[in-house]
């Protein structure tokens, strides 16, 4: 497809005229046949997310992606905890960032959807991140905070009840760590940022979980 060739073309202009027009065609329920392979092929690829023009990547694929996902997060779900390659190629290094970017993705597409959007699906997504945050610390949890931030603000806070005895039971082992000089700092600073989003959204619920642990 012609949008496939732009994507990473150094000419922004045709870049920006391409994603309006395909922005526009995907309001159209009927096309989506048309496009959705080659795009989705192209949100799978780690590049997707080094797009030069944030501005762009926020506005017009926010609504191409919405809707070529259409409230069916089943195949980005399951590559989440996909079973590691067995190829002799492969390597843990390599299937941890490619997992990693796959929470990148289901992060992006909660922000692209309205609030509550995808409610019916949440009870799964918490159960993708919790599992990630009972594993070894790493690259996963960085993403992990990162959606975790992304739902506050795209799921009702009164949804998002069953999140917080593993979320602060998370944090509080991760500051520990960090009192004891030991942790990952990239891992920290994501849980920090975290933090600082409940307490400037002023979450209630947060609070009263806190004070009980």
């Amino acid at each position: 497809m012609y949008y496939t060739n732009l994507i990473y073309s150094e000419r922004p202009e045709m870049y920006k005229a391409a994603l309006e027009i395909l922005a526009a065609i995907s309001t159209l329920p009927f096309a989506i046949k048309i496009w959705r392979r080659e795009i989705n092929d192209m949100f799978l690829e780690s590049r997707f997310f080094q797009s030069k023009d944030a501005k762009t990547l926020h506005t017009l694929w926010m609504k191409i992606i919405h809707a070529m996902y259409s409230g069916d997060l089943t195949d980005i779900l399951s590559r989440i905890t996909a079973v590691p390659s067995s190829s002799i190629f492969g390597s843990k290094e390599s299937e941890v960032l490619s997992r990693s970017y796959t929470v990148k993705r289901l992060t992006f597409i909660i922000f692209s959807a309205p609030v509550d959007y995808y409610l019916t699906s949440l009870p799964l997504i918490q159960e993708k991140l919790v599992e990630i945050l009972k594993g070894p610390s790493g690259l996963m949890h960085v993403e992990t905070w990162l959606c975790l931030r992304v739902l506050l603000v795209r799921i009702g806070g009164i949804h998002l009840a069953n999140l917080w005895p593993i979320v602060l039971t998370d944090l509080v082992r991760l500051f520990g760590r960090w009192m004891g000089g030991e942790g990952e700092l990239d891992v920290f600073y994501a849980s920090c940022k975290f933090v600082d989003e409940v307490l400037c959204l002023d979450v209630e619920a947060f609070q009263w979980y806190g004070c009980a642990v």
